[in-house]
């Protein structure tokens, strides 16, 4: 296809510039005229051409010629180039070995992030638990916490000024609908503004007024930093999913489900979905296989938790870590969406 043709092209054009390289080279060491070494230049020219590009041999030939003229040796010299020449012949080298090995850096670089997503977290399905820590792969406590923000929680209130945040924080907005009393109405906030202050207790981390725009009951909870013991409650088909894979959780931990070979893409580069709900991951996987003819028929779904990740994320215990994007339940980031429009 087009594509084929255009690597071919590639592979051919950044051969050649090897080629002229080599020859530079050979004349910086050697006073040998150029046409000593252009039977051999125009050979593998046209050998590595690709197929369906076409190419004149008199070009070669011209070029060849012409190099031999510009690299004459000057009426001064003794055995060797002239002064001049040699820097110019020096810095021509230099931009050909720049041109003909920054396309191969890319693309190792490329193939490199790409393996490493693949690796990116670590699941409960995994053979290997071993932590490593990496301060180049870690992600900085400002980045988590706008990853963490996808995640709507909901939670009680009587809606009043002097109301308190109740201790239940539900994922999900159903569940905090049937757990409601009477005069108790239901509220939103994000999983950035509970996580490290209320949940893990780590007010220090967290800068109040990076929150943006916070909940009153919520942020009263923050200033109060007392020991009210806040929880964290999935939804019931997500703990039910986590009991079907194995997946043992902490207290107030959330089960988090991945699909091998999904990726999304983002301004950010590739990201892989973490999904708070099992059912959206399977559902997202089936959107993709419509369109590829390569994806297994079904997915290959495997769990992690919320704690292991942001874990991960700030020891750098993975690479590609920082490429880790969660992905909330689509219902219930339109509820929470409504909620915050009616304040």
């Amino acid at each position: 296809g087009e594509q084929g043709k255009t690597k071919a092209r590639t592979m051919a054009r950044q051969k050649n510039l090897l080629d002229a390289s080599l020859l530079l080279c050979a004349l910086l060491i050697s006073p040998q005229s150029t046409d000593s070494f252009a039977p051999a230049l125009q050979r593998r020219s046209i050998q590595h051409r690709p197929h369906g590009v076409t190419g004149v041999t008199g070009v070669t030939d011209q070029s060849t010629r012409r190099t031999s003229l510009v690299l004459r040796m000057s009426s001064d010299d003794e055995g060797g180039l002239g002064t001049v020449t040699a820097i110019f012949a020096s810095f021509v080298l230099l931009y050909f070995s720049v041109s003909a090995l920054a396309p191969l850096v890319g693309s190792i670089a490329t193939q490199t992030t790409t393996g490493d997503l693949s690796s990116s977290v670590v699941t409960r399905q995994d053979a290997s638990k071993e932590k490593r820590q990496s301060k180049f792969d870690a992600v900085s406590t400002q980045r988590i916490q706008q990853k963490l923000r996808n995640i709507p929680v909901f939670y009680l209130s009587d809606g009043t000024i002097t109301a308190t945040l109740d201790e239940r924080l539900f994922l999900s907005y159903h569940d905090a609908e049937l757990s409601r009393n009477v005069g108790e109405i239901v509220r939103a906030t994000t999983m950035d503004q509970v996580l490290y202050p209320l949940i893990l207790k780590k007010e220090e981390v967290v800068n109040i007024k990076s929150l943006g725009d916070t909940p009153s009951e919520v942020l009263k909870a923050i200033e109060a930093r007392d020991s009210k013991q806040y929880k964290l409650l999935p939804s019931k088909a997500a703990i039910e999913d986590a009991r079907g894979t194995n997946t043992v959780l902490q207290p107030n931990d959330l089960p988090l489900f991945k699909v091998d070979r999904l990726a999304f893409a983002s301004n950010e580069g590739p990201q892989v979905p973490l999904f708070t709900e099992r059912q959206d991951a399977i559902t997202s996987y089936k959107r993709l296989q419509e369109g590829s003819s390569t994806l297994p028929p079904e997915p290959v779904v495997k769990s992690t938790s919320l704690f292991d990740v942001v874990e991960s994320m700030e020891l750098g215990s993975r690479p590609g870590v920082g490429q880790l994007a969660f992905y909330a339940n689509a219902d219930d980031v339109q509820e929470a969406d409504k909620l915050s429009s009616e304040k």
